[in-house]
């Protein structure tokens, strides 16, 4: 499975568990998953990924 497929997922779990967006950015960065780029999250980021995807 490749690693975009594991952040979606891990992304999709964190909505559904109904965290926030700042949250989110906080747990991406303590369990070591990088953003695309391969740099850590930032809130921005994760908007426009979130944008994207439609989620």
């Amino acid at each position: 499975m490749p690693k975009y497929d594991n952040r979606l997922s891990t992304l999709e779990a964190f909505k559904d568990q109904g965290l926030t967006q700042r949250a989110m950015v906080d747990r991406l960065n303590q369990i070591g998953v990088k953003t695309f780029a391969g740099k850590e999250w930032k809130l921005m980021t994760l908007q426009r990924v979130l944008k994207r995807l439609r989620l």
